[in-house]
């Protein structure tokens, strides 16, 4: 699907819409070289004759590092070549010194449960990675579901308060104004 963040705008209620379906081609199981497009959401199936090509994997692959590129505000790694000292701790199972690297590099801490599903998102080895199921039951996940939820429902609270206001200030317009009138 060529997944990445400029590729998905967002309706009026918020809905994610995918923009881009004319970039991938599939033959069979076989992508052809012409129709890959190399960026810094390409996975390592891209770079290897090695790993199999799977197009849901690497859709996989892309929410990772889109999820990454909306946490941070940056990217992972700038592209996938084997000279990439990010790239080559992720791919070469290096997961602390990618951490370490990058909080240092950085400034920024980054939780146990974001770490992991990050990692599982992004294996290198497509067969590794994460299926929706395994993503959606993620400690981080549910952690992030919990908070939207909680917020959610005090942005429902607060929407109910104000149309009470709403309405009250209304019912004593009607009534101003009823009153206004007779005189």
């Amino acid at each position: 699907l060529n997944l990445q963040l400029s590729n998905i705008m967002l309706d009026d209620k918020f809905n994610p819409i995918y923009i881009n379906f004319d970039t991938a081609k599939i033959y069979g199981d076989k992508l052809e070289e012409s129709d890959i497009t190399i960026n810094e959401y390409s996975p390592p199936e891209f770079f290897s004759e090695k790993l199999k090509y799977n197009e849901f994997k690497i859709d996989i692959f892309h929410l990772g590092i889109m999820l990454f590129m909306l946490y941070f505000g940056r990217r992972p790694f700038s592209i996938l070549l084997n000279d990439n000292f990010m790239y080559e701790a992720i791919k070469n199972g290096k997961i602390s010194d990618y951490w370490y690297f990058y909080s240092f590099k950085y400034g920024l801490e980054v939780s146990n449960d974001f770490k992991n599903l990050f990692i599982n998102l992004t294996s290198y080895c497509p067969n590794d990675r994460y299926s929706i199921k395994n993503i959606l039951n993620s400690d981080w996940m549910k952690e992030i579901t919990k908070i939207f939820d909680e917020k959610s429902e005090k942005l429902n609270q607060l929407e109910n308060k104000v149309y009470n206001k709403l309405e009250k200030i209304n019912r004593m317009k009607k009534y101003s104004n009823k009153k206004f009138y007779n005189i």
